[in-house]
């Protein structure tokens, strides 16, 4: 009966999630973008800044183009468009015709730039008045960028003397008649940011203050931003406290969530438990990051939190920590893909097999790649009995490709990143040519692996003896 009550009790929150969830428009016209495809994504967390898509559509040849989602919270989404990244603040249950500037183009040199960035700016939205989300928070960051340009040094010399209260009164008054409560939420926090620059500059005195008693707004930019910042490394940082003292222990030692949380309330300005998950949360993700913790250990504790918790929003941020690129580390899972071969087939990791994988991303326009290419020939005569070679093509026109891997008489499987494109962050792709080592099991062994002309060889022979021990004594328990 109970385990009724709870699977009923289950159903209606989901349904009642979704019942929450309302339509969102876009829509609009510029003619210079006609016959390109706008994919709108959003951060599904402040913490990872994981991406997820919300809708994508195709501006048609006079360039219309239009489509509708579902949210059910207040979110900022973005849109590549060309060489810019365009940034909308979407409610729900709103229309946005929207307004986009003409076409740039990425040059050749962006496009195999590993380190090339949109240029971002706010979208403009044609049908909003000066009481939209958009409209304001675009008009207060007008007024506090232009302030902070003038005052940044003077606030950093003088401090309280700098004045900023009176600068917080006239902003104050500015928007003295806005109700929108996202819009107060951010405003709140930008202040909370300049007051920390001018006078508060002590974390602890943050923490109590802007954060002890008040609700976790995870969805909002500028709660957020002072979050991530006011709350950088607290786990390692507090650590050193005599309160926070058994940190190490719990997460190294004990790896107990129950005993983490335990310790990290005792920092008596925590008093939710969304909070104390959130600054975990945000502890292990840094922790991971700067390599302070082992990533197993980091695991075990993200599990306990998808197990334990009963904040749906801190499962979601664990969910995505275990998700995250960043565990593109050795012995992790590698991402999976579904990407095109040369015939137009669908490949995913699975499809290929229990054999290890030499998986390379590769673009013609860098001659580094044409070079190992042919090392890469090579080692596909020599090694084939070992592992397979997969090469992931970035380049603009995959047929030209194709046609280089014939006339050069590379015959191993290649593919092609368009239809998934999402591959490239999976894998952090920052330069041509990167390589990774998977073995059958589909577990990242060399992450990034060595390129062949390294090497590679040599690390590849000690994981090859490695696993064929292990085999070995697999059929060796199998036939004890």
């Amino acid at each position: 009966m109970i385990k009724k009550y709870a699977i009923l009790a289950l159903f209606f929150s989901l349904s009642l999630k979704n019942n929450l969830a309302q339509n969102v428009i876009i829509r609009g016209n510029e003619p210079s973008y006609a016959g390109d495809v706008f994919s709108f994504k959003y951060n599904v967390d402040l913490i990872t800044n994981l991406e997820k898509e919300l809708a994508q559509c195709k501006v048609s040849e006079n360039g219309d183009f239009k489509v509708n989602f579902q949210v059910n919270e207040i979110v900022q989404a973005s849109v590549i468009v060309g060489a810019f990244k365009g940034l909308i603040f979407l409610e729900p249950n709103k229309d946005y015709e929207i307004v986009l500037p003409p076409k740039r183009v990425k040059t050749e040199a962006d496009k195999i730039n590993p380190f090339f960035r949109e240029d971002e700016f706010f979208i403009g939205v044609k049908n909003q008045t000066k009481k939209e989300l958009n409209y304001l928070i675009a008009d207060y960051n007008l007024r506090y960028n232009i302030y902070m340009d003038q005052n940044y040094i003077r606030i950093l010399k003088l401090g309280y003397n700098s004045n900023v209260e009176k600068q917080i009164g006239i902003f104050d008054s500015i928007y003295a008649d806005i109700k929108n409560p996202y819009f107060i939420k951010y405003k709140e926090y930008k202040h909370a940011a300049l007051r920390n620059l001018a006078y508060v500059r002590s974390n602890e005195g943050m923490q109590t203050k802007f954060f002890g008693n008040k609700s976790v707004e995870y969805q909002n930019i500028a709660y957020m931003n002072l979050f991530n910042n006011i709350f950088s490394n607290f786990l390692a940082l507090y650590s050193k406290t005599e309160k926070g003292k058994e940190i190490p222990v719990d997460i190294l030692d004990k790896k107990s969530l129950a005993t983490l949380k335990m310790t990290v309330k005792d920092w008596e300005i925590l008093h939710s438990d969304s909070l104390v998950e959130l600054v975990i949360l945000k502890g292990l993700y840094d922790g991971l990051l700067a390599r302070t913790y082992p990533q197993e250990v980091v695991k075990v504790l993200l599990d306990s939190m998808l197990v334990h918790s009963n904040v749906e929003e801190s499962k979601l941020i664990a969910k995505n920590i275990l998700n995250s690129s960043n565990f593109l580390l050795p012995e992790f899972p590698a991402p999976d893909f579904r990407l095109l071969d040369v015939n137009k087939r669908e490949v995913n990791l699975e499809s290929l097999g229990k054999r290890f994988i030499y998986l390379t991303f590769c673009n013609l326009k860098s001659y580094t790649c044409q070079q190992e290419l042919e090392m890469l020939k090579i080692f596909h005569e020599k090694y084939a009995e070992y592992f397979d070679i997969i090469t992931v093509s970035v380049d603009e026109n995959f047929e030209e490709t194709i046609e280089y891997f014939k006339s050069h008489k590379y015959d191993w499987k290649l593919l092609s990143n368009r239809a998934y494109s999402k591959i490239l962050s999976d894998y952090q792709i920052k330069a041509y040519p990167t390589y990774y080592l998977i073995s059958p099991n589909k577990i990242l062994k060399l992450s990034p692996a060595p390129s062949p002309g390294n090497d590679f060889e040599q690390k590849f022979g000690v994981i090859w003896q490695a696993y064929k021990n292990e085999q070995q004594r697999e059929e060796y328990r199998t036939n004890d």
